[in-house]
């Protein structure tokens, strides 16, 4: 028992610790949002491929019924608008960053 204990809680002495300087500077924040930017640019595509294939489906097996031919016309239509706006998205750091004339290696930093 002893064993089985020891294998499954920690010991008071090897207890970790909770880290202090998560955000503790200015960059540390910009990389924290330039993460989270670039994780939702890629999830967006990754629906919006989902969704072009859901859709696809939709029109293929739609047997020519007007409803179902309609609603497949819907999802290909939005899914494409999701491609536009994350491309969109995506290129609006660099276009007010030109803009207010930033430099443009600052505004790739986050991967773009």
């Amino acid at each position: 028992m002893g064993r089985a204990r020891s294998l499954f809680f920690l010991n008071s002495a090897s207890a970790a610790t909770a880290p202090t300087d998560i955000l503790s500077s200015t960059q540390k924040v910009q990389d924290l949002f330039c993460t989270a930017l670039v994780w939702m640019f890629w999830g967006l595509l990754v629906l919006s491929v989902a969704m072009f294939l859901v859709g696809g489906y939709m029109y293929a097996t739609a047997s020519g019924d007007p409803e179902k031919v309609g609603r497949a016309n819907k999802t290909l239509l939005y899914a494409a608008i999701a491609v536009v706006v994350a491309l969109v998205a995506r290129g609006i750091p660099l276009l007010i960053g030109t803009f207010f004339g930033v430099d443009a290696n600052s505004l790739t930093a986050c991967g773009a």
